[in-house]
């Protein structure tokens, strides 16, 4: 008996639609508002020469005003990641800015937009190609954390609502301009899919590029981590199964390798530029970091120059900041205390309760699984849970039984039956325990690490901050509908960091 595919009438383009408006929108704000205001700081029109006179372009200009206008876009952090496209890593502190998006910039001007160097100048070309690669990224990301919504939650109208928040989320600003959020939320959701889809060496290559933009991409090797404990802890206890277990957390190492490896990668880059040359005794002195048991030169850069560290920000100067972060924050510690009131076993066990029926949802089911075949022979891409016990082969049956321990058949229906039971949907889904898992490390070192107002957009790449929200805008309190005060605050930073930002003023 095949199983009836939900969610088989998606309107794919009503999702492409929404994410390019909301990119035209924002991308329509910024020329609006800098053609209206004046910039508060304008030395980011200073573009002195590459110190490697082999880099960068000095080549005359055709249309040099227009050129002029374009770079006026490059503002705040988008200052590096173009100089750095440009003229490669000349300081120590721009390390701090991963070579993923300027390589890619690069790339994009010099093989596709090359003929606008003639036109409106390097540099110019340069922004060209930035802006395009952070907006083309920005859809797709919005089209694959709608397919990772849709699957993991089983809710249409939820993942729709969740994917019209991510598209004019508090830091959309971000996503528009010249920055890594774009391309890193890129990474992350279609990874993330892969992840949720069993393509795990798939989504450890797309984790290891989302390393390679930002730093806490590492974050990601978490879910292999996740995956190898439970796949250990079922393949250890079932007899004769040992090394199925150990498989299991080799592979899940391997994987975590490949996820962080673009951050050692350029480390190693830092320390061969910074400090293989450095000699005692001449006037190449190695940097305190160099000589470090561990030499980590990010982590030098961000406490040195940005001065990043352990509690350092909780200072009476910076509560206007902590208010600025907080609607995001608090945003997320409801989320987390939600589902843990709602799903305390499931939640505090770190997922060791989940319902076998979810468990092809985290890729918990083993490659030679017989429920696995059952699965993906009935293509069920887009079904809720596992069919009813009718429905399974008799050979699925027997391995439920043998996991479960159990001896009769009607001992496995009712268990099977329990765990349908517990399998809810929407937010509360039992899929999504390792995705708020991650988000509670995330909200942890956005408040005691990092400075607390760059939270807004640190945590808008964790798709719960999207699911709780979507979950609460059926919520009313005193009649005062919860959704009302969500689009409220999400359209207001947009409007108002869309002013502030581009005009290069303080914004998160």
């Amino acid at each position: 008996m095949g199983i009836k595919r939900r969610g088989k009438g998606v309107n794919w383009g009503r999702v492409l639609k929404l994410a390019v408006f909301s990119r035209l929108l924002v991308l329509s704000l910024f020329v609006l508002w800098r053609t209206l205001a004046s910039p508060y700081d304008t030395s980011a029109a200073l573009n002195p020469p590459c110190l490697d006179p082999n880099q960068g372009n000095e080549a005359p200009v055709k249309w040099k005003n227009l050129g002029a206008a374009i770079e006026e876009l490059v503002v705040w952090d988008s200052v590096y990641y173009v100089r750095i496209a440009e003229c490669g890593y000349e300081y120590e502190q721009t390390h701090a800015f991963f070579p993923a998006l300027p390589l890619m910039i690069r790339f994009v001007a010099r093989n596709i937009f090359n003929r606008l160097d003639l036109l409106v100048g390097h540099r110019a070309t340069l922004t060209v190609s930035g802006y395009v690669i952070t907006n083309v990224s920005f859809v797709f990301a919005a089209l694959y954390l709608y397919k990772l919504t849709h699957y993991v939650v089983e809710k249409e109208d939820l993942a729709w609502r969740a994917v019209c928040l991510f598209c004019f989320n508090p830091a959309s600003v971000f996503y528009s301009a010249i920055y890594s959020e774009s391309l890193f939320a890129f990474c992350s959701f279609c990874g993330l899919w892969q992840f949720v889809a069993g393509r795990t060496w798939t989504a450890a290559l797309l984790f290891g590029l989302s390393s390679g933009v930002r730093s806490n991409g590492v974050l990601h090797a978490g879910f292999f981590l996740f995956q190898a404990m439970h796949c250990a802890y079922i393949a250890a206890t079932q007899q004769g199964r040992c090394m199925r277990a150990v498989l299991a957390v080799v592979k899940a190492i391997f994987q975590s390798l490949v996820t962080v490896a673009p951050l050692i990668a350029f480390q190693g880059y830092g320390y061969l530029q910074h400090c293989g040359s450095s000699k005692e005794g001449t006037e190449e002195i190695a940097r305190p970091w160099c000589n470090a048991t561990i030499p980590y030169l990010y982590g030098f850069v961000q406490s040195h120059y940005w001065d990043v560290g352990f509690l350092r920000y909780f200072q009476v100067k910076q509560i206007p900041n902590f208010l600025l972060a907080s609607p995001l924050l608090v945003l997320a510690a409801a989320a987390l205390y939600t589902y843990g009131s709602f799903q305390p076993r499931l939640f505090f066990s770190l997922g060791f309760n989940i319902p076998l029926s979810q468990w092809r949802k985290l890729a918990l089911l083993p490659e030679n699984s017989v429920v696995k075949k059952q699965v993906n022979k009935d293509n069920l891409d887009d079904s809720s849970a596992l069919p009813g016990l009718s429905a399974l082969a008799p050979e699925v049956v027997q391995e439920l039984r043998h996991r479960r321990g159990i001896k009769a058949d009607i001992n496995v229906e009712k268990s099977y039956a329990e765990d349908s039971v517990n399998s809810f949907e929407g937010f509360y889904s039992p899929a999504a325990v390792c995705f708020l898992i991650q988000m509670a490390v995330m909200v942890f070192v956005a408040t005691c690490i990092m400075h607390v107002q760059v939270a807004t957009r640190f945590l808008s790449v964790c798709p719960p901050i999207y699911w709780y929200a979507a979950h609460l805008m059926k919520s009313s309190v005193k009649e005062i509908s919860i959704g009302r005060i969500i689009w409220t605050y999400y359209l207001s930073f947009l409007g108002l960091g869309s002013l502030l930002f581009i005009n290069f003023y303080p914004f998160t």
